[in-house]
């Protein structure tokens, strides 16, 4: 029960998200792989309007500032982008 909840509060909120993303990759302009590195920063984003991948990504490891957003969201989305 706890699962589908946070699907169902969480599915609309992941399509929006990454509705640019989708739209990318469904006409073609990327590759499933760059789907997913996309729509990864469009929710740590969604968290953190000022983050911004070119910077953190090149930082060594512990000194990265990334975002923390439930698994379960990247997962959200990597089913958004299959469908």
């Amino acid at each position: 029960m706890l699962c589908s909840l946070f699907y169902a509060n969480n599915h609309e909120k992941v399509r929006v998200i990454i509705a640019p993303v989708i739209e990318d990759y469904k006409s073609g302009k990327i590759t499933y792989a760059e789907a997913e590195f996309n729509a990864r920063n469009k929710i740590y984003q969604s968290v953190n309007p000022n983050f911004n991948p070119d910077v953190e990504y090149i930082k060594d490891p512990i000194y990265r500032d990334i975002p923390s957003v439930d698994n379960s969201l990247f997962i959200l989305a990597r089913k958004l982008l299959l469908n």
